[in-house]
């Protein structure tokens, strides 16, 4: 290459291969070492900052009580809305009232993510700025939401799918049980077992006292002291040689019950009949229902029951967060047992 040609390529070439300028810019601090600055590092704006802070976190660490059940496998979603809902879960019944630095400390949000997002959703009423507070609270959309999805919820039609799992895993009749008025339940559905000899339910939507069989004493145990007592009180009258009828022995049965997470019965109200119920809860936290697993008592030693709790767990916890449930995990409601009484599966027939 001949010298001016050289010269002329160096020309075109140096541009685009020149570093990034550097300024030396100075702490306030007197005495303090310079700084080296790039210039094109100060055109970061403030939301690509925050981005890249968050990007630093593990992802979904901005997920609240609710969100955990996000998996990170599937679709991909959109994140400004993932990181809205985080701010909606931050509000519980205990934490009504936040204000921006407190969700931010919740969800892992920086304060500007969390302070632009709280703009966007009070504009759609799904938050509201408390009176003369800085705080938030969830808005009156949300309300409206939540009636129309109450009006589509059915118990039956959202357990029915699920008994037939269970009813499935277990090879047992599946029933889904509900009170009547304070003193009574009924059972709502059932779904047979396959086996010949099986238990069937012939008294759907029948009064049944509440203190009697396993779905009962489910739902008793999870009423209010005031309402045990005033059961207790009253008489407790025997359907088979084996129901409970000693109120002190009903009180602790009920205490046990609360503790482990579910009830046994072993021909309590119908003779020849075992039965396993747990508790379904709402989206109040309230138990409104009681799943129970049903067989004949020959086939159905207390071991064969203990072996279906964590099955009949899951499926309350099932039907429990299509109501609305949002307990945490392990909690004794819904229905969540002990470690210690999960059996083994299958279940040996004959067990004792």
């Amino acid at each position: 290459m001949s010298a001016p040609a050289f010269a002329s390529w160096r020309a075109i070439a140096r541009p685009m291969f020149r570093p990034a300028p550097v300024t030396i810019a100075t702490r306030p601090r007197s005495g303090a070492l310079p700084v080296l600055v790039n210039p094109a590092a100060s055109r970061i704006d403030a939301e690509e900052r925050s981005a890249h802070y968050d990007m630093r976190r593990p992802r979904g660490a901005y997920w609240t009580e609710r969100c955990p059940t996000m998996q990170d496998e599937g679709p991909k979603t959109v994140q400004a809305f993932d990181r809205a809902l985080a701010i909606l879960d931050a509000f519980t019944p205990e934490r009504s009232a936040l204000g921006v630095s407190e969700i931010a400390r919740i969800t892992g949000l920086s304060r500007s993510t969390v302070h632009r997002l709280l703009v966007t959703l009070r504009r759609h009423e799904l938050v509201q700025q408390l009176p003369d507070s800085t705080n938030y609270a969830l808005g009156p959309h949300l309300l409206r939401l939540a009636q129309i999805a109450f009006s589509s919820v059915n118990l039956q039609s959202i357990a029915k799918p699920i008994m037939e799992r269970l009813r499935d895993r277990c090879d047992e009749t599946v029933g889904l049980h509900a009170r009547l008025n304070p003193t009574t339940r009924t059972v709502l559905d059932q779904v047979e077992s396959s086996q010949p000899l099986r238990r069937t339910y012939t008294e759907i939507g029948h009064p049944i006292p509440i203190y009697q069989g396993a779905p009962g004493k489910v739902l008793l145990a999870y009423s209010s002291r005031e309402l045990q007592d005033e059961v207790l009180a009253g008489k407790l009258e025997a359907v088979t040689p084996r129901t409970i009828t000693d109120p002190e022995r009903v009180r602790a049965e009920l205490a046990r019950i609360r503790k482990n997470g579910y009830a046994l019965s072993f021909e309590e109200r119908v003779p020849g009949v075992s039965t396993l119920a747990v508790p379904i809860a709402n989206h109040t936290g309230a138990v409104v229902a009681a799943i129970s697993v049903a067989g004949p008592s020959t086939r159905l030693s207390r071991r064969r029951l203990l072996g279906f709790v964590p099955f009949a767990s899951e499926a309350a916890r099932a039907i429990s967060a299509k109501l609305g449930y949002a307990g945490e995990e392990g909690a004794a409601i819904p229905g969540v047992a002990p470690k210690s009484v999960q059996g083994e599966w299958p279940p040996r027939a004959g067990a004792v």
